[in-house]
């Protein structure tokens, strides 16, 4: 599998341990990225500000707040750059490479805000296994590596649904079900609903007004003209959020 790489790109490395750094540095160099690394939270938080979003950030889930911190407290401060990064722009592909590959538990908070373009490999893992996953989230697959959460790999649909509100849940389980009800013109459409109407277009080489149309037709097939205030969603997240779970359900 080739990583879709079109021209010149930069990656960024958010990565703690100078060898590690250094190593997906030269990798993703390798595959023709510009990358541009961050050793803290503090140095990552500013790359991300001071610089126009890449087309791939590899993010550690623990990172220090600075050098001289011996041991990384959490795991929230790479799931917060994470955000920061989707916030900038929805298409960024984000490759979480983490220690703590046993469970989804960790990006749940990811996968509930309806992004796409995201994939989870363990820390270590081969080189093969790291050049899937930015395959994958280039692609804006949702991924996980086989074998995460080897442990309790069905429970991947549950867990991910006991992270929604019920009735979030609820619609969201009934959008996954209807989702082959749309042409595939309109499930091109509806997987791609957390970025903007004008990167749909561009991804699907179609005008912007023809997006729209679809979008429309979306709605009424999938009888959400009237579910934007469940919960607090927005339509466009509800339907991202039912797209992971059928990445879910295939990966699972």
């Amino acid at each position: 599998m080739s990583v879709p790489i079109s021209g010149p790109a930069t990656a960024f490395v958010i990565e703690d341990d100078p060898f590690a750094r250094w190593a997906l540095g030269q990798y993703l160099e390798s595959l023709q990225f510009t990358v541009l690394t961050a050793e803290t939270y503090t140095d990552a938080a500013a790359l991300i500000a001071g610089h126009p979003p890449p087309r791939l950030a590899v993010v550690d889930l623990a990172l220090r707040d600075n050098p001289a911190e011996r041991i990384p407290q959490s795991r929230s401060r790479g799931i917060t750059l994470v955000h920061a990064l989707k916030r900038r722009d929805p298409e960024v592909a984000v490759v979480i490479w983490s220690a703590y590959g046993g469970t989804i538990a960790p990006i749940l908070p990811l996968l509930t805000s309806g992004y796409t373009g995201l994939a989870y490999v363990a820390k270590g893992s081969p080189q093969e296994a790291l050049h899937d996953a930015i395959s994958h989230a280039l692609r804006q697959d949702v991924f996980f590596q086989p074998g995460i959460d080897h442990a309790a790999t069905d429970s991947w649909e549950q867990m991910f649904l006991d992270a929604l509100e019920p009735v979030v849940a609820a619609t969201v389980v009934k959008l996954a079900r209807c989702f082959d009800e749309l042409t595939p013109q309109q499930r091109a459409v509806a997987e791609r609903m957390a970025c903007t109407t004008e990167t749909i277009a561009h991804q699907l080489g179609i005008r912007v007004t023809t997006v729209r149309k679809y979008i429309d037709a979306i709605y009424d097939r999938l009888e959400l003209k009237d579910t934007e205030a469940v919960a607090g969603y927005r339509r466009e997240v509800l339907l991202a959020l039912a797209h992971i779970l059928r990445r879910l359900r295939t990966t699972a």
